[in-house]
């Protein structure tokens, strides 16, 4: 069993309507129960949103998305289980808004990875396998820094969270590639204006797509914390971002509760 041509639709009014495709490749589908699974990030945690059986139904709508946030990047992900023993026989690759990328979008993207990457004989010193940290922005308070009766963050640097004010502040790492020391004819152009003292400027590739308060930490544990997001598109797609970073001390607390994490896999 696999599921195919996943996407999701964005229904400002209803919710976010998700649809799919299922080849049972010899599996009874009756005996599979489908889990639908959402996280701000496509490292996850994901969260079970909805237990479905395939059979009856290829869609869902999501109707507790936060759709008036200032912004938000939903991820879903479909794991199909056995009914009986509970066992995942199959789940799919996280998916949001994207469509099918234009190919010269593609391409641009590319030539990032291979000049970040070090691959084809590039100097691998161009980019630095950094971690990345996405930001929780909705989610259960954290009950040690929030007062229950306002909901106001009453503890600025809460231990417990980060200082987000919600459980477990950031999702799961994700390692990324970046380079920092972009090229001043690319600061120029992205017009991000007088860079202060303890901040600097990273460049990356479209993916993960960063937001002001997201995480990077270098391999020697130097924290940066984003302030800012300059993107490139190309036909409506980005293909590459420039974030503006601050650098975080030893008191902060997310220096403490964060780490750079080196064994795991790219994208």
């Amino acid at each position: 069993m696999r599921f195919f041509d996943t996407r999701a639709l964005l229904f400002p009014r209803n919710g976010i309507h998700l649809q799919w495709g299922v080849e049972p490749e010899g599996t009874d589908l009756e005996m599979v129960e489908m889990e639908i699974h959402r996280s701000e990030s496509p490292s996850g945690p994901f969260i079970n949103l909805q237990t479905l059986n395939p059979l009856e139904t290829f869609a869902w709508t999501d109707r507790t998305a936060p759709l008036r946030a200032k912004r938000f990047e939903l991820y879903y992900k479909l794991v199909g289980t056995n009914r009986s023993t509970g066992v995942i026989i199959h789940q799919s690759q996280p998916f949001g808004f994207q469509g099918r990328l234009p190919l010269d979008a593609l391409e641009i993207i590319r030539q990032h990875n291979i000049l970040l990457r070090g691959v084809n004989g590039h100097d691998p010193t161009t980019g630095i396998k950094t971690t990345v940290y996405k930001k929780k922005t909705f989610g259960v308070r954290c009950q040690y820094c929030t007062d229950e009766a306002t909901k106001q963050i009453v503890i600025s640097q809460c231990k417990m969270c980060g200082g987000t004010g919600l459980v477990n502040g950031y999702y799961s790492p994700i390692p990324v590639y970046m380079n920092f020391q972009p090229t001043p004819k690319m600061l120029r152009v992205m017009n991000l204006g007088k860079i202060e003292e303890h901040e600097s400027v990273a460049f990356l590739t479209n993916f993960p797509i960063m937001y002001p308060g997201d995480m990077v930490v270098e391999p020697d544990e130097k924290h940066w914390k984003v302030s800012g997001v300059e993107i490139t598109e190309r036909k409506r797609t980005i293909v590459h971002q420039l974030v503006r970073i601050r650098q975080l001390d030893h008191n902060d607390v997310e220096y403490e509760l964060y780490k750079h994490v080196d064994n795991q896999g790219l994208r």
